[in-house]
This record gives C-alpha cells, sequence and structure tokens, in this order.
C-alpha cells in the first residue's frame, strides 16, 4: 500500500486497464471518460461512501494503458485508507489502487529531513506535566533501592555506607583521585597536547590516564600518557586521537602500577613470572581446550606467506606422517572404485549450449600417459549439462588418470568431448 502526505497533491501511475474480453489488449482512449464528473475516477476515504474525485486535471494517457492520475489536495485532506478506482464495463476491466494517508510529520520524517514527533504524554496512566524548562524532562526521584529519598536544602542526600571494605581503602581511593590534575589545552596534535599552564617536572606524568573532554561537556577519549616535556609543556599520548587536540578540557589521572609476580601461584611456593622479553610477557601454553583454535579465532590475513620467515616450513619441518594425512584428505586412493566423478557436455555447434539427454555415450581413460582404453565403470546424467561417472578399481589403477567422455547425440547436438584429469595417492 503507498503512503501519500496529507493534504498534498499526487500525481500516481494508475491501470493497467486492458481490454474487457481479451484482458491483455491495452486501452489507451479512456481519458476523456476517466475524466467525467458523474462516471469517472470514484474515491472512497476511509471505506466511506464512493464520490467523485475532486481534482480537476484531467488523466492523461501514458503507456501501455496506464493513465496519470492526480489527486489534489481535497482528495488526500483525510488520513487513513484512500481507496481509488474506475469502471467501464463495457470497454474495459475494472482498476483500483489503495493509498494511506499519513500526517506530513510522519512523511517529512521517512521521506525528508523532519524527526517523528513523539510525546510523551502519560506514564502508565498518569499525565505528566509540562517541564519547568521547555524540551527538557523535570526528573524527581522518590525512591532509590527501594529506600525513600531523602531531601537537605533541595539537593539529594548521597550517603557512601561502605567502599571495599575498611575505612583505609576508601581514604585510598580519595587520595588517588585527589591527585588527578585538570586544565584547558592550548594547542596539540592527534598525539600530543599543549598546556603553558603546566609546571611540573619532566616525566611528571608518564604513566598517566589523560581524559579529554568535548566542547559540548561529553566525553572526547581516554588516553594514556607516554611522556611529558616540561620545557615545552607537552604530553604525549597513546594510542592517536581521531583528530588532533586543540583547546578542550582535560583531566591528568594517576594509574597505579602493577607487578604481575605469580601465574595461579600462592604466597607460599608461587610460581614466579619470567623477566619480559622486548616488553613481551614469556607464555608457555601447556594445554588449550578442544575448538579453540578454528576460524572464527583467527583474525583475516592473520596468517600470510609475509608472516614466515624464509625455508620456516620444508620437508625437514613437516613429518612424512603429517605430509600424508594431508594427501589422504586431498586425494582419492588408486585402485580404488570412485564414485560421482563430475564432467560437463557442451554442445560441439557453439562450445557454450550445454547438452542434456545425451545418447551413445562412453568413456576411455590413459592411465600414467598410456593408450586410452574403454573405461569399465558407469555414466549417469545429473541435468543441466552436467553428468557423473562412477570409476571401477580398474580405471583407478595408476596415479595419474585422465577420463575423455564422448556421445554421439542428445539435446540441443551432439556435444564436444568432455576431460577430466585425477591424481591419486597410494594407500597407506
Amino acid at each position: 500500500m503507498l503512503w501519500l502526505r496529507q493534504n498534498q497533491a499526487r500525481t500516481f501511475q494508475f491501470g493497467p486497464f486492458v481490454d474487457k474480453d481479451d484482458g491483455v489488449t491495452p486501452e489507451t482512449g479512456l481519458a476523456t471518460n476517466m475524466d467525467n464528473a458523474t462516471t469517472g475516477i470514484r474515491i472512497s476515504k476511509n471505506g466511506a461512501v464512493m464520490t467523485d474525485r475532486d481534482s480537476g486535471t484531467a488523466p492523461v494517457h501514458d503507456v501501455d494503458g496506464y493513465y496519470r492520475i492526480e489527486l489534489s489536495a481535497t482528495d488526500t485532506n483525510a488520513l487513513g485508507t484512500l481507496h481509488v478506482e474506475y469502471e467501464e464495463a463495457g470497454v474495459c476491466l475494472p482498476a483500483w489502487k489503495d493509498f494511506m494517508v499519513v500526517p506530513n510529520n510522519v512523511w517529512d520524517s521517512f521521506f525528508s529531513t523532519d524527526r517523528l514527533q513523539v510525546d510523551q504524554i502519560q506514564i502508565k496512566g498518569t499525565t505528566v506535566p509540562d517541564p519547568t524548562t521547555a524540551g527538557v524532562p523535570d526528573v524527581n526521584v522518590e525512591r532509590w533501592l527501594d529506600t525513600l529519598v531523602t531531601l537537605t536544602t533541595a539537593l539529594p542526600d548521597v550517603n557512601t555506607k561502605a567502599l571495599a571494605s575498611s575505612i583505609g581503602a576508601a581514604d585510598a581511593f580519595g587520595r588517588w583521585m585527589t591527585a588527578a590534575v585538570n586544565g584547558t589545552a592550548d594547542s596539540g596534535t592527534a598525539t600530543t597536547m599543549v598546556d603553558d599552564a603546566r609546571g611540573e617536572a619532566d616525566d611528571h606524568f608518564l604513566g598517566y590516564m589523560i581524559v579529554f573532554f568535548a566542547a559540548g561537556g561529553g566525553l572526547r577519549g581516554a588516553r594514556l600518557v607516554t611522556d611529558f616535556d616540561a620545557a615545552a609543556d607537552r604530553i604525549t599520548f597513546a594510542p592517536a586521537m581521531s583528530s588532533a587536540i586543540t583547546t578542550e578540557q582535560y583531566v591528568l589521572i594517576p594509574m597505579p602500577s602493577v607487578d604481575v609476580q605469580s601465574w595461579l601461584g600462592t604466597a607460599t611456593g608461587m610460581s614466579l613470572v619470567n623477566a619480559l622479553i622486548a616488553g613481551r610477557v614469556d607464555s608457555s601454553v601447556g594445554a588449550m581446550a578442544a575448538n579453540v583454535l578454528n576460524a572464527a579465532a583467527i583474525n583475516s590475513a592473520a596468517i600470510t606467506a609475509a608472516k614466515f620467515a624464509t625455508d620456516a616450513i620444508d620437508a625437514n619441518v613437516l613429518a612424512a606422517a603429517a605430509v600424508n594425512k594431508i594427501a589422504d584428505a586431498l586425494l582419492p586412493e588408486a585402485n580404488i572404485a570412485l564414485a560421482n566423478i563430475p564432467f560437463l557436455f557442451v554442445a560441439a555447434s557453439d562450445h557454450v549450449t550445454v547438452v542434456t539427454g545425451a545418447s551413445g555415450m562412453a568413456v576411455t581413460r590413459s592411465i600414467d600417459s598410456a593408450a586410452f582404453a574403454a573405461g569399465t565403470g558407469t555414466i549417469a546424467e545429473v541435468g543441466d549439462g552436467i553428468y557423473q561417472y562412477d570409476a571401477s578399481a580398474a580405471d583407478m589403477n595408476g596415479g595419474k588418470i585422465t577420463f575423455r567422455f564422448i556421445a554421439t547425440g542428445g539435446t540441443p547436438g551432439a556435444p564436444d568431448d568432455s576431460f577430466v584429469s585425477i591424481i591419486t595417492r597410494t594407500g597407506t
């Protein structure tokens, strides 16, 4: 069902109108009768009694029995369904079209730049009062975790019952946050920030976290401080921001260091962690759960030729049994019957059109480059020019086998010969 914008004229394609007798031939001379004041196009708004179309613009035949019909703003003034139809029993079959007339805000939200208007009128059956400030809802908190909220001087009381398990932990947290400093940047880049008000010593903020705020007060991003140049009042951070720092407000928060002393160890007889190698943590994997390493766990292009050193994988690295397992998975076994070998027949007349219903089919095969001899398997048609051959063990008795499939007839004619080559493996 097509949409129409309320109170707006609209021209649409109406049809196709076809001959009443054969139901096929387009009727192209109906425009005048369609525009008749009493027997022309009729409309019904929301299931009401059919009335004449209001628009005074005459219909125009377009092509193939389709007519360009205008609906006026009066025709589209009622929200809801709009049914449009025309019938001329002596000439054509009737045609009709149904529309849904929607408010301007809905139409413009879907098809223009407006936003769908959603006004909160009630909450659980209670009318929402007008806000004190237009566009900003009033929020009155009466209960918090099922406890009545009390106020002091119109501000909510906030009572911290516990932090961690001791007053000492709460005091430590307060001291940590007190060490944070804030300011406003004077300039910067995507990886640096300069604030002339800073007066601390070199590397004072090394290891701090710097949090930047956008102009409207929202969070712009948090980064790790990697250097502080006191002479230039310049802080360097990583990773880079999406754009350069200019005059944003910021907060510098000290980040406590964490020393890892044990992997799954205890205070007594703990398993100590080895020293880092070039900034990395040594990790010895004793075991992995089933299906940990699969296609979904490996990022795209994680394993490429460039990731491997020259001669990282050669014949000396792969055990013979490993090579055999790869061959077993990829190659059919010699001297063992192999079913469902597919091949395609295309017409010899144009070398493109597939041939179905091939007749006079036969197969020969060359084993290890020997002369072609008759095959002893069976051929069957699959469909759409595809056939399959069930090779016998005798057909597969070699390391390199080439099959030649021929036919003397078919639709649309005899096909080109079709060739399939197979490399086998010896049994293990």
